[in-house]
């Protein structure tokens, strides 16, 4: 809803439009897991919403798309979308979950773990070099429409600021624990940008996948500034937990007045 707002509020342009609708529907990012894991959060529930997104989003991508569509008299590609989906989001699962088999029965569990950091980085490259290949094909493209494309920024960046402000508050009001609140906010706010792109240009065209383009200029931004005020937002959510003076402090302090 909040993105059909900001839509229609500032982009006029149709495909532009469309392309941020994506954006919003499209499952969460999986760094959202590694952002939970810096702010010592809750990683198995942040591993669960990335999992369950992923296998939403096979129905629901198709279903929003089609209602967003017909309010700019868009025609959406059914065939050409349910392709894109199966290509992007179930073949990558399914070949992801045979590759990690694969590698635990090769590697072991110990060699395996020891690897582990290396899956982010090469998925955020993999997302870069995704989002340069389409500035790189249709620069001439975005150059005719900057000043529509330079909108999108405001949209976006109110769109991520927004999100956490509004689940910071909300989650506090429902009494949430200060890990569950951060696999909360990073999974809801985080957007997984490089399938929203490939959706965007095999199903639609390159314009529709700007949006997507776009959005880890302030999604990053926006989730590190977040990571950088876990102490305070720690403090906020459970300030019994924060205020205790740890078990062995209060007795290193009785032994010392003894």
């Amino acid at each position: 809803m909040v993105g059909w707002v900001l839509a229609s509020v500032f982009l006029s342009d149709p495909l532009l439009a469309l392309g941020f609708l994506l954006v919003m529907v499209v499952p969460c990012s999986s760094m959202a897991i590694g952002y939970t894991g810096l702010a010592k959060g809750d990683l198995e529930l942040a591993t669960v919403v990335v999992a369950v997104s992923f296998v939403l989003a096979i129905v629901a991508v198709p279903v929003w798309m089609t209602i967003f569509a017909s309010r700019y008299a868009a025609a959406v590609p059914i065939g050409d979308l349910i392709n894109s989906i199966l290509t992007v989001l179930v073949a990558p699962m399914a070949l992801g979950y045979v590759t990690r088999r694969g590698l635990l029965r090769w590697l072991g569990d110990e060699r395996f773990a020891a690897i582990g950091p290396l899956f982010p980085v090469l998925s955020l490259l993999g997302m870069y070099s995704i989002v340069f290949l389409i500035f790189l094909a249709k620069a001439t493209m975005i150059l005719d429409h900057w000043q529509t494309v330079a909108i999108l920024l405001i949209p976006n960046a109110i769109f991520i600021g927004l999100s956490l402000a509004v689940l910071t508050w909300l989650d506090r009001r429902l009494h949430l624990g200060y890990g569950e609140h951060m696999a909360v906010a990073f999974t809801a706010t985080g957007k997984n940008n490089g399938t929203a792109i490939a959706i965007a240009t095999t199903a639609f065209s390159p314009m529709v996948a700007i949006p997507a383009a776009t959005m880890p200029i302030f999604q990053i931004l926006f989730m590190v500034l977040y990571l950088r005020a876990a102490p305070r937002l720690h403090a906020w959510f459970e300030p019994r937990a924060a205020s205790a003076v740890p078990l062995s402090s209060a007795a290193g302090l009785g032994g010392a007045e003894r």
